[in-house]
């Protein structure tokens, strides 16, 4: 028994080794409290910008939970989670409930907004 356990543990792991580890890591788009990670299919050139709009759901510190619409440019659907702000200063005239439109580019597994404006 302890010799077929041990066996499928070894080929589990070796499958998600072969698979890279990264498909279930790229399905995370809940959005509880951390960011997505970028589905490899359409993940980010380093400093390309992209759009969305939503509704701010939380500010916390430089952190902003955002419940947004699609992303057509990632192949994402509508989700919530978390962005993190380049300046501080873009939460001038903003607030918790607040329509916005936003840019914001990739940065390792966080999401940077670069410019947001109150809808």
């Amino acid at each position: 028994m302890k010799k077929s356990f041990f066996a499928q543990a070894a080929l589990i792991f070796a499958l998600v080794s072969i698979l890279g580890g990264t498909a279930a890591l790229s399905m995370e788009h809940s959005g509880h409290g951390r960011a997505a990670a970028v589905p490899e299919q359409s993940a980010p050139g380093s400093g390309q910008v992209f759009s969305a709009a939503g509704i701010i759901e939380k500010i916390s510190g430089n952190a902003l939970t955002i419940s947004h619409g699609a992303v057509p440019a990632l192949n994402w659907p509508s989700m919530t989670m978390v962005f993190v702000l380049e300046s501080e200063d873009l939460l001038e005239g903003v607030k918790e409930g607040d329509k916005i439109s936003f840019d914001f580019r990739a940065q390792g597994n966080s999401f940077i907004i670069v410019n947001l404006e109150a809808l």
